[in-house]
């Protein structure tokens, strides 16, 4: 199962709240390892795809000097590729929480479908949506002289 991150507009009405819920999948993402730039690009992070670009236009540059430094691009490639793969998710949905979105939810389901219709049939069982009041902890004496004091009575 895969885990979705459920994302709301804080700023809507409730009757459109629903239609600005966004569901990001929290996993490893194929496509961002194939195409990282194309990617980051697809889904609006642009500075992290602008600089990813310029990264990747000056490591080629640097590379293009002399042929000996060839692996250098192959190498950068994959590294860029593995973070973009790994950590995509993560900025995006840092990149929707700037723009005004609050975490709802952790939803478990094996696609975005079935994650989308746990959240409209309200199944969300989760410690972020539960409102959760912690309870203060009761007060106790400690004794600053635990040898002397056997029965804890001063």
């Amino acid at each position: 199962m895969t885990s979705f991150v459920v994302l709301q507009h804080d700023d809507e009405p409730t009757a459109m709240a629903a239609e600005k819920t966004v569901f990001v999948r929290d996993a490893f993402s194929i496509l961002a390892l194939a195409f990282p730039i194309v990617w980051l690009f697809w889904h609006r992070l642009w500075i992290a795809g602008g600089g990813a670009l310029v990264l990747f236009i000056a490591v080629s540059a640097f590379a293009s000097q002399n042929s000996d430094y060839f692996g250098v691009i192959i190498v950068f490639n994959i590294l860029l590729s593995l973070a973009v793969a790994i950590e995509g998710s993560a900025w995006r949905m840092t990149a929707l929480r700037f723009s005004g979105y609050k975490y709802r939810s952790v939803i478990e389901a094996e696609n975005l479908e079935q994650a989308q219709l746990k959240w409209a049939l309200g199944e969300q069982q989760n410690e972020a949506t539960l409102n959760l009041v912690p309870r203060p902890l009761p007060l106790v004496k400690y004794d600053d002289d635990l040898i002397f004091s056997a029965g804890g009575h001063d």
